[in-house]
């Protein structure tokens, strides 16, 4: 046998299967953004059919090619960060990571607000703009009154007043390490939440001294979605 060209096959085929694997089980989003999801994808299939045309090379191969030291190491090394993503613990984004992370428009003003885009949902990000700018939320619809219905984790961020709680959910553009929360605050009326709660929460938005605050009509415990992110 080959077992160059066969370590090869195997080395691949565990990548298309890892690869695979995390977009089944929905894992891929633990550690990449929606955006990015693509590549995942690219590479199980790129994988799988590099394995594929491995396999069929290891007919008219010759036999009895034995791994090498340096082949040996070049394989394990490639191996390396499939390990290094299974053992290690998976990136927490909750409420204790919300609190480290800068909010996605802390210190910067009402300055850097992007343009709306017209026609889209209006969710977090939407919200905590609007509350920044006012052309901003005239030029989206956002007013008081404005109802919506939003799933997100608690948070309890330190300037939040007594009585309140914000929902909040990570925006990411390429991976986890780049995730920016963005938060709604929510006026339960007494009600209140441990951290880390999932809820969906249906209401009214009011603005309460520059800022968009949930009025909530219905709110339902639920569990974390597929997809965390915005």
């Amino acid at each position: 046998m080959n077992r160059v060209g066969f370590a090869r096959m195997v080395v691949l085929a565990l990548w298309s299967a890892f690869f695979a694997w995390l977009l089944v089980s929905g894992e891929v989003y633990r550690y990449i953004g929606p955006r990015t999801r693509w590549v995942v994808v690219f590479g199980a299939v790129m994988l799988g059919i590099a394995a594929i045309g491995q396999a069929r090379s290891l007919r008219g191969g010759s036999a009895g090619v034995k791994l090498s030291a340096t082949e040996m190491v070049a394989l394990v090394a490639f191996l390396a960060p499939m390990a290094v993503i299974v053992l290690i613990p998976k990136p927490s984004l909750g409420s204790e990571a919300a609190s480290r992370k800068s909010t996605g428009l802390a210190g910067v003003g009402g300055a850097f607000v992007p343009i709306p885009q017209q026609g889209g949902d209006i969710s977090f990000r939407e919200i905590q703009y609007a509350s920044e700018s006012q052309e901003y939320a005239a030029a989206l619809g956002i007013f008081d009154g404005y109802e919506v219905k939003l799933t997100g984790f608690v948070t309890h961020p330190d300037d939040s007043q007594d009585g309140t709680f914000a929902l909040t959910r990570f925006a990411t553009f390429c991976c986890a390490a780049d995730a920016v929360p963005y938060s709604v605050t929510v006026d339960p009326e007494g009600e209140d939440y441990p951290d880390d709660s999932w809820l969906t929460v249906s209401g009214s938005l009011m603005n309460e001294g520059g800022e968009f605050v949930l009025q909530p009509e219905r709110i339902t415990e639920t569990t974390e979605p597929k997809n965390p992110y915005i």
